[in-house]
């Protein structure tokens, strides 16, 4: 039922209407209604929201959407006068529902819908923010700038409701947790505050006066001073409620005895309802906001004592019935929470609210509705279709985590917007996107600090920086707060640091295995903050040795300190024990007392050396005697270790190539799992000691080839495992050792090979995780090895066919950029040395599979460019090569699925072109091959569905070439199936419900359109940007719209001059222009373009879309009619 789509708390006129319980409030006065009563309510306030206050609904039509069938005007007209009655309203003078003569009913009062984010043009006729930046950089919101709060409307509602509950239980504290940088303080500001002193307030409690208090300020023995002088902003019709008290004598009250300020607060919110019986709100409140509690609850500022007795008063001040009280805290400081019983009471009351990082479709109105709001827009990335704004929303996602950064690199674009208000893409780049931004911002709050936090900064730095477990790779860690002082009350500079970070938001403080730490609130600190890289650059070596440190001390302790794992004496013990001198790097008791027991140890061996000197003389002669011997040795194990070197060389190299072709990960797993093993073992071995420099340019260079190959080959493994964090730790981990090589032999082919494979990968793992933007210079640097390998070896067919592969990279990448032009030159260069490679092979050979795959690509791409009729012509190239390589090669599953979706392809294509007879002989050609593949497995699920697929799009095709259904339509349960796995099938949605329609069978097709709306609105809340399911949702939103015309045409209320009045159908077209609004461009793809022009021509406006009717038209399709 329509009318349901509006489930929230909402406002019609002074009522506040809560469809959950069926009831209308105002004040006091609570009217219980009838079900069906709210139903008719829900259907007209629906109705003026979404179609505007001259639009009325006839009793016909709230019959059948609130009833579902014939019933008569009866039902409809005795809810009515039950509403009128609720309202106090009356049919002559109405100021809520007003009845319209022969044509129906419709809201008068005004509508107020406190939880809807406005996220199109006709839900927001008007922009008209004037309070400056609509992003707040890293300060919280304040309660005036609630018009551009947006994205936390499900956390308000939550809270809103548990406000209800505490009331009514008379313990009103409400505890928000979360981790620094989380937007506790900007929820409470801008999103439940507004709400509670909105006219209408919230389930009769609204807030008449509100104040706060920010332990961050508040200094010692000032505690309920402070508290005091913020409770003396209070006041109720312009009377404060405390008048003629000073602050210390509040103070006093609050510490002696709560029960009389509580009495005096109660005192004033019931003079309310003597000057004003009338008042709005049923239950009145005073607000207060502490922010920052975890201040009060460890700070070594305030004692013990003066906490208890805080909050104390605190307590007797919620629980006096009219006190709304309000805190933030860091979630990290939970544990201190547990230690207070008042801070505990109202937990299993919903006392306590979790606030999590923001979703997806969260972050994205964060970015984009208060930039609309101020009336902003966004600048494109260059020889690119990609909005700004839709760039920060997918780094955004990427880092929910960094919410205060994303909100000043917003305030920095904000600040450097153009004259025309256009947040511009070019200062994006040059601030560095959220990771740059947060770089400028840490050297500004760095030079805010004084000398003595700043020269905390490198200690700091050492516990937060670590090296990765490669070795090669700067990374960062969590802190514990206990590591700043061995007092940890202490309020030391290096706290001072620290803190000042967290409060900036560099830092995030939390829990860590129920110990509190902190650590950075971005990587991209290390790497963005000229100050924290180079300091990284000048210690990497103190770095590198304290790693290793750490990782032998806790191999000690697990060995129980056996003697065989102290440091040996020269150089290891040296640096570790320099490093113990050190002031910058502190080390934990376990490496202190490895390096002890190492040092006695040496002293020990020191002694044992010098009474063996004696011995060793005499045993001089016999050593020089066995030498000879010793070096015969040394070289027979020389040339063993050199042949089994080249064995692992050929099982990471040739051998394992042959592993990858037929897909034996497992195999290639133990043979690098092996390799990686016996080329550590050499690592180790060439070291001077196990503190290694820098990999020396001298070392063997075919076994660190080998090192980087086994490294590779276990990302390979990783990623088939779906394993693809681990896959993408040993592809950079072997890039880091090539790239080392590359500069030692920059024209060795075969290391070519592997730096492009390597970036292929690397490519290829940011792609599965749509990070194309992030993939493109990967694939770019595959091209470029691939290039070099060429010129290397301009005869080579294996590097020209590597060159190929790197132009399909480079091709799809490009199409998933929307950088079409590029996209087809780079695979029609893929194609033409294919073509070269197959010039003197049969055409059954099938090296031409390779041709037919970028054929089926370069289709794709000229669909998109709107080149039609030469994308079917492409693909009728691609099924007469798999038709040629059939003939001998009978029975291939791969070739029999690519000529199957081959087909399926054009015969969506021919369809758009109206070419309905050619279509439905592709879609023939489909079933008959996905027949013969379902013969050799008829267990797989997808190739059934591929088969539905097309037996379904055949069916359809018959009916519109014969003007009717051919045969029994889809069943319901096969329409079921289709929307379980939408994701996929979102294309046949559409056309099973036209099925439907063209049948006859108009109520099937309505619960049809129910489910796939319901289904698609889902998905699209997980991928909001998602342009397939975007289209899918259109075209049912337009099938919906003739399901109404259909039913208007049945009873003739309709006809051709008046169909402009048709509520319901304008809706569903209008939908599908909100809808479809955002992601078309000039460059949009018939798939898109069709449904938008459908959807106008619907609402006749044709006007609009002329540009889009021609662009249609030059890609020879006619029929956009609605």
């Amino acid at each position: 039922m329509n009318a349901k789509k509006i489930s929230n708390i909402f406002y019609i006129g002074d009522w506040q209407v809560t469809p959950q319980t069926n009831c209308v409030r105002a004040g006091d006065a609570v009217t219980q209604l009838e079900p069906k009563a709210m139903d008719v309510l829900l259907l007209l306030c629906q109705q003026r929201r979404d179609n505007g206050h001259e639009h009325a609904l006839s009793a016909d039509d709230i019959a059948s959407q609130c009833w579902g069938s014939e019933i008569g005007d009866n039902p409809v007209h005795k809810a009515i006068t039950q509403l009128r009655k609720a309202f106090s309203d009356k049919p002559s003078t109405p100021k809520y529902i007003e009845t319209i003569r022969k044509r129906g009913y419709r809201i008068v009062a005004k509508l107020d819908f406190p939880g809807q984010a406005l996220t199109n043009a006709t839900q927001q006729s008007t922009n008209d923010w004037q309070g400056g930046s609509p992003f707040p950089g890293l300060s919280a919101f304040e309660p005036d700038e609630s018009e551009v709060f947006f994205g936390r409307s499900a956390q308000i509602t939550t809270l809103l409701t548990r406000v209800s509950k505490l009331v009514d239980a008379k313990h009103a504290f409400c505890l928000v947790l979360g981790p620094s940088g989380s937007g506790k303080s900007s929820l409470i500001n801008a999103g439940v505050l507004p709400r509670l002193t909105h006219q209408n307030g919230h389930d009769g409690i609204g807030v008449v006066s509100y104040t706060s208090v920010d332990f961050a300020d508040v200094s010692q023995s000032r505690l309920f001073i402070d508290l005091a002088s913020s409770m003396l902003d209070w006041d109720v019709n312009d009377t404060p409620v405390f008048d003629g008290l000073s602050a210390e004598t509040l103070a006093d009250m609050l510490q002696k005895d709560s029960s009389q300020v509580a009495a005096l607060c109660n005192k004033a919110l019931a003079s309310i309802q003597q000057q004003a019986p009338d008042n709005r709100y049923a239950k009145p409140q005073l607000f207060l906001f502490i922010d920052r509690l975890e201040v009060l609850l460890s700070s070594p500022v305030f004692n013990d004592d003066e906490r208890k007795r805080f909050l104390k008063s605190l307590d007797a001040l919620a629980t006096s019935g009219s006190i709304l009280i309000f805190s933030a805290c860091r979630n990290d400081f939970y544990p201190l929470v547990v230690a207070y019983p008042s801070l505990m009471a109202g937990k299993d009351q919903g006392a306590h609210f979790d606030l999590l990082p923001p979703s997806s479709s969260e972050l994205s109105q964060m970015i984009r509705l208060p930039a609309k709001a101020a009336n902003l827009s966004w600048t494109n990335e260059p020889n690119s279709t990609n909005p700004l704004d839709e760039i920060l929303c997918h780094e955004a996602v990427n880092h929910p985590d960094a919410l205060p950064m994303l909100q000043y690199t917003l305030q920095e674009l904000y600040e450097q917007r153009s004259a025309n208000n256009e947040m511009q893409y070019s200062v994006y780049r040059q601030l560095g996107g959220i990771e740059g931004a947060i770089g400028k911002k840490a050297e500004q709050i760095y030079l805010q600090l004084s000398k003595d936090q700043q020269s905390q900064l490198e200690y700091i730095l050492s516990l937060l920086v670590t090296l990765s477990p490669d070795g090669e790779n700067i990374t960062s860690r969590a802190a514990r707060w206990s590591q700043l002082d061995d007092n940890p009350i202490t309020h030391s500079s290096q706290h001072e640091l620290v803190q000042a970070m967290v409060e900036s938001r560099l830092l995030v403080s939390h829990l860590q295995h129920g110990e509190p730490c902190f650590s950075l609130a971005h990587e991209a600190l290390l790497r963005k903050w000229p100050r924290a890289s180079n300091w990284i650059n000048e210690h990497r070596d103190a770095l590198r040795i304290k790693s290793q440190l750490q990782q032998l001390a806790g191999r000690w302790q697990f060995e129980d300190r056996n003697k065989a794992y102290l440091l040996p004496e020269g150089k290891p013990l040296l640096e570790a024990v320099n490093l113990q001198k050190s002031a910058v790097f502190k080390l934990d008791e376990e490496e202190c007392a490895l390096i002890k027991a190492s040092q006695k140890s040496g002293n020990v061996k020191r002694w044992l050396k010098r009474t063996t000197v004696t011995l060793l003389c005499v045993l001089t002669f016999t050593a020089l005697f066995m030498s000879v011997k010793s070096q015969q040795a040394e070289n027979l194990a020389q040339q063993k270790r050199l042949e089994a070197e080249s064995l692992l060389g050929f099982m990471v190299g040739e051998f394992a190539d042959k592993l990858r072709s037929v897909k034996r990960m497992d195999l290639l797993d133990g043979i690098s799992n092996k390799a990686l093993e016996y080329f550590s073992q050499q690592d180790e071995e060439v070291a001077e000691s196990i503190f290694p420099s820098l990999t020396s340019t001298e070392q063997n260079f075919k076994t660190r080839f080998q090192h980087a190959q086994t490294l590779a080959a276990m990302g390979e493994v990783a990623y088939s495992r779906n394993k693809n964090d681990e896959a993408k730790q040993a592809f950079s981990s072997a890039k880091t050792i090539l790239d080392k090589l590359y500069k030692i032999q920059p024209e060795n082919s075969e290391l070519l090979k592997a730096l492009g494979a390597n970036a292929f990968w690397l490519g290829q793992l940011a792609s599965d995780k749509a990070e194309f933007t992030l993939a493109k210079p990967h694939f770019e640097e595959y091209l470029s090895f691939s290039k070099l390998m060429n010129q290397l070896e301009p005869n080579s067919d294996e590097a020209k066919l590597e060159l190929s592969y790197a132009y399909l990279a480079m091709g799809a990448v490009s199409s998933k950029l929307q950088d079409l032009t590029v996209a087809k030159v780079a695979f029609e260069k893929a194609l033409a040395i294919q073509y070269e490679l197959t010039e003197d092979l049969p055409k059954t050979d099938m090296s031409q599979v390779d041709i037919a795959d970028t054929l089926e690509w370069l289709a794709e791409i000229e669909e998109q460019l709107g080149s039609l009729e030469q994308a079917v012509r492409t693909r009728e190239k691609v099924q007469n090569i798999i038709t040629d390589l059939l003939a001998t090669h009978v029975g291939n599953a791969n070739l029999l699925e690519s000529i199957a979706y081959s087909y399926l392809n054009n015969a969506n294509v021919m369809y758009y072109l109206g070419l309905y007879k050619a279509a439905k002989q592709a879609v023939l050609s489909a079933k008959i091959n996905l027949d013969k593949l379902l013969q050799q497995d008829p267990s797989n699920e997808i190739w059934q569905l591929d088969l539905l697929r097309a037996d379904i799009f055949e069916l359809h095709l018959m009916a519109v070439i014969h003007k009717a259904p051919y045969r029994q339509p889809i069943t319901w349960t096969d329409f079921q199936n289709i929307i379980f796995k939408a994701k996929k099938f979102h294309s046949l949605i559409a056309i099973v419900i036209k099925n439907y329609q063209l049948g006859g069978d108009w109520a099937l097709a309505e619960r049809a359109i129910t489910l796939a709306k319901s289904k698609l609105e889902q998905l699209l809340r997980i991928q909001p940007g998602n342009h397939l399911l975007l289209t899918a949702l259109s075209n049912v939103y337009l099938l919906a719209a003739k399901q109404d015309e259909h039913s208007q045409s049945q009873v003739g209320a309709v006809s051709t001059t008046n169909m402009t009045t048709n509520s319901v159908k304008r809706q569903a077209c209008q939908q599908t222009v909100n809808l479809l609004q955002p992601i078309v461009t000039d460059n949009s793809g018939y798939e898109v373009l069709l449904p938008f022009v459908q959807a106008h021509d619907c609402l006749q406006q044709q006007d609009k879309v002329k540009q889009f009717v021609d662009k249609l038209a030059l890609m020879k399709i006619k029929n956009y009619s609605f």
